[in-house]
């Protein structure tokens, strides 16, 4: 890196190459290695050692007899030193002060500086127009999770504070017996009986969850809550249906219907292999359950009484004062609180650059996407299918 920062500096480019050269160690000639061997400055015993070591030595395999004369012992100490009193008249050659090797094992990395002989496109706005995050935000981004996870080195991103131990890397290891599956139908507008109807909505960085009861198409209760901050929609709409089972296990119902329009969240009951904590503690709630539980799928946004009172008092719950419900961190969420950072850090870095201003003009806001998106409301192409009227 100091070397690239060096040449950077002066407006030269710098090179990379590397080289992993296959079955390097065994394939190390021990005439030339010993060879090489007594002309260093060590003393003569170490030299005979070394060379009595490689020197006389067969592979039988049953019945067949086979001389051996390369190849350096691998899993010792002695092997990678060997290997670069091989490598080292390589490592010394002079090639001037605009090329530099170094090596690492069987791992050769050569750099060559030079200046640049074409002009560039700029960086900063090819990373926009590719939808790809600049290099080095990427790499801040992994180290602050690898420090997180090995380092026990707590992570601030948007204004919260991650300890270490407030998350868990392991994924939950279920018995099969415990592998229950939910089946759920689309919602039938004729259902009759006890319809409970859930959502969870977020609104200005706040998430919360709501279900209401309908018996006989009245309602007859609704709950409302809020969860942390850093929780995500579907969170919302898997506590919504878990804090209406909790409630159908304090009444006497015999038979219950619960429509939500998270096709997710339904569908992560229905799978056997989904080792989400909160889909399995939802699960279990559900085995337990004395009622019939019915399963449905509604559509968002048709209109419908129930669907849209759920909604309502989702959004409503998320002006509340203080959280209901405290949601633990999950690898998941850490990793889209830091991808947040990347997009703001990068944000921030394309609006005060002083390079690319003529793509700036047309995409002033980062995304990661490659997909090119319609800058002009009318494209000129569509008029002859009539899709758009023609241009005038």
């Amino acid at each position: 890196m100091d070397f690239h920062r060096s040449q950077s500096s002066i407006g030269h480019l710098t090179c990379l190459i590397s080289i992993d050269m296959a079955n390097a160690f065994n394939a190390v000639d021990w005439n030339l290695l010993k060879a090489k061997i007594f002309l260093l400055n060590i003393p003569t015993y170490l030299k005979n050692i070394i060379a009595n070591f490689l020197d006389n030595r067969s592979v039988v395999l049953h019945n067949h007899f086979k001389h051996y004369n390369k190849g350096i012992p691998q899993g010792s100490c002695l092997g990678p030193i060997l290997w670069n009193v091989f490598l080292n008249d390589f490592l010394q050659l002079q090639f001037g002060n605009n090329i530099k090797v170094q090596a690492f094992a069987d791992d050769l990395l050569i750099m060559i500086k030079a200046p640049a002989s074409y002009c560039f496109t700029n960086l900063n706005a090819l990373h926009v127009l590719a939808g790809i995050p600049p290099l080095d935000l990427k790499l801040k981004h992994d180290l602050r999770l690898f420090q997180l996870k090995h380092c026990n080195k707590e992570l601030c991103s948007n204004g919260m504070v991650i300890h270490p131990t407030s998350l868990s890397f392991l994924k939950p290891i279920l018995p099969p017996w415990n592998c229950a599956s939910f089946p759920w139908t689309p919602f039938d507008d004729n259902l009759q009986g006890v319809l409970i109807f859930t959502d969870g909505s977020k609104m200005d960085n706040k998430v919360a969850g709501a279900f209401v009861v309908y018996h006989n198409s009245i309602e007859t209760y609704h709950s409302t809550f809020r969860l942390s901050d850093h929780a995500t929609v579907y969170m919302a709409e898997l506590f919504a249906i878990y804090k209406a089972v909790e409630f159908l296990s304090l009444q006497n119902f015999e038979e219950a219907h619960i429509i939500t329009d998270s096709r997710s969240v339904l569908q992560a009951l229905q799978n056997v292999n989904n080792i989400d904590a909160l889909v399995s503690r939802l699960k279990n709630i559900i085995c337990c359950l004395k009622c019939k539980l019915h399963l449905h799928w509604i559509k968002a946004h048709v209109g419908f009484a129930g669907n849209e009172r759920a909604d309502c008092l989702a959004k409503s719950a998320t002006n509340y004062p203080s959280v209901d419900i405290m949601v633990d961190f999950t690898p998941s969420i850490v990793k889209r609180l830091l991808h947040r950072t990347i997009l703001e850090d990068w944000q921030n870095r394309w609006n005060l650059s002083t390079k690319g201003r003529s793509v700036y003009e047309l995409y002033r806001e980062v995304k990661v996407s490659r997909i090119p998106r319609q800058l002009f409301p009318e494209p000129a192409y569509y008029w002859p299918w009539n899709y758009r009227s023609p241009p005038s």
